[in-house]
């Protein structure tokens, strides 16, 4: 599985999306958005994860922050950087 997460292509994912970002499972992600942990944007039913504030979460010093690269499998590949083991 590849989970674009660069802000300018994906605004938003989902919850299921944002565990494997994140190398948490499902549900800590949604006891996580329950609890304010992870922002969230609701729509109708649907919960969805807004990525450039999952960035700032994830880098909170660089208020610019945006995270670059793709998620393959569970692991995230930094664009620039060498490819995970494995891939």
């Amino acid at each position: 599985m590849v989970i674009n997460v660069d802000p300018a292509v994906r605004p938003t994912l989902s919850v299921d999306e944002t565990a494997i970002v994140l190398g948490i499972s499902r549900a800590l992600a949604y006891q996580g958005v329950r609890a304010g942990e992870i922002p969230v944007i609701r729509v109708g039913t649907r919960l969805r994860i807004p990525t450039a504030a999952l960035a700032r979460m994830l880098n909170p010093q660089d208020e610019h922050a945006h995270i670059e690269g793709e998620v393959r499998g569970g692991r995230r590949d930094r664009v620039g950087s060498r490819p995970a083991e494995g891939s």
